[in-house]
């Protein structure tokens, strides 16, 4: 059983008619609350909440680095989708910090084979939203030496990475 009165708005909650876990939304009434589940608002009773079901850690999804070794340059994607729904629709229920820790190693990995590819230039989708992704990917271009710039693009929804060799 669930003490409601604990929970703070974002916390994760197991609805068990829907048999998985939402995120709380509060309180309506004496018999009600909101969650949000795929997106949704929904109001479900307050005695159909239950705790959370385990969730998945970052461990749980594989994630396989690909090799850089023989990739075709002129193959090679001239930018990225960050997009969660994109990478991995699995995550899309997850915690924020477990998906950005996933998007930055997916992110990581495509500027390594950038790089194996002499690219001189690539987009990287990270959507508009808060800033946090985007900062989280400017910060790991900064962990490469062949990273010389980049340019905002899409009205802030993207940037160009400019690379040196």
């Amino acid at each position: 059983m669930i003490n409601i009165e604990e929970l703070w708005i974002g916390d994760i909650v197991f609805v068990q008619s829907l048999k998985e876990n939402a995120v709380w939304e509060g309180k309506i009434d004496d018999k009600h609350a909101k969650v949000k589940h795929n997106n949704k608002t929904l109001s479900v009773l307050i005695s159909d909440i239950d705790v959370a079901k385990e969730t998945l850690e970052a461990a749980d999804f594989e994630f396989k680095e690909e090799m850089t070794v023989g990739i075709d340059p002129l193959q090679f994607p001239n930018s990225i989708d960050l997009h969660i729904e994109k990478l991995n629709n699995d995550l899309t229920h997850q915690t924020p910090e477990l998906i950005v820790n996933y998007q930055i190693r997916v992110c990581k990995n495509y500027i390594k084979q950038a790089i194996s590819c002499n690219k001189l230039n690539f987009t990287i989708i990270h959507g508009v939203g808060k800033g946090v992704l985007k900062k989280e990917v400017i910060h790991a271009l900064g962990s490469f030496n062949q990273y010389q710039y980049h340019v905002e693009k899409n009205d802030g929804g993207a940037i160009e990475v400019w690379m040196k060799y």
